[in-house]
């Protein structure tokens, strides 16, 4: 198919079947440095696309790592990124920003937790376990003077938790609330 005849596409690819998995276009390769499908832009204005992916409801490109069968996609998603055993989504630049979020970032590794009356302590189960590069910020969610986070205890008082503590009992009548973060360092 030439360019005029498929609305400046290069490629295009159609696939009528409304049930069940269909491509219109797929793309595979054998060598362990070939691309199933590339995408090249040769234009140099800094709003060109080398690839777009639109789904009205739906995931707009789904990644995934590992062997079996890919997971669903995500309602509303523009891109979602799996693996089960390595990384979902690795993203790099050496003298820019790797990643950049405008609006609203959600982790299922952080939480806000209750710090009960009468005690200087809260214990929190972490999604994924703790390994020995994990680190664990936490700070108390509202004023209470003299009061703030004095340590984190991984894996305390089992594995996979932490032990969140206060400087002394904030309050004798009322609970107090501490968030927290967990994320790992290193490579």
């Amino acid at each position: 198919m030439n360019a005029a005849e498929s609305g400046g596409a290069g490629v295009a690819g159609f696939a009528q079947s409304t049930a069940g998995e269909s491509a219109g276009v797929l793309g595979q390769a054998s060598s362990p440095e070939g691309f199933g499908v590339l995408g090249d832009t040769l234009a140099i204005e800094t709003t060109a696309r080398a690839l777009v992916a639109h789904a009205p409801a739906g995931t707009g490109v789904l990644g995934w790592a590992g062997t079996g069968a890919h997971p669903a996609g995500r309602p509303g998603t523009g891109v979602y990124g799996y693996s089960a055993a390595g990384t979902g989504g690795q993203f790099t630049s050496s003298t820019g920003n790797a990643l950049r979020v405008s609006g609203k970032a959600r982790f299922n590794r952080a939480g806000k937790v209750s710090v009960p009356r009468n005690r200087n302590y809260v214990d929190v189960t972490v999604p994924g376990g703790l390994a020995s590069n994990t680190i664990v910020n936490a700070t108390i969610q509202m004023y209470r003077s003299g009061v703030a986070v004095a340590g984190v205890r991984h894996n305390y008082p089992t594995a996979g938790r932490i032990r969140i503590y206060l400087t002394k009992v904030p309050s004798t009548t009322s609970s107090t609330p501490v968030a927290w973060f967990a994320t790992e360092y290193g490579s």
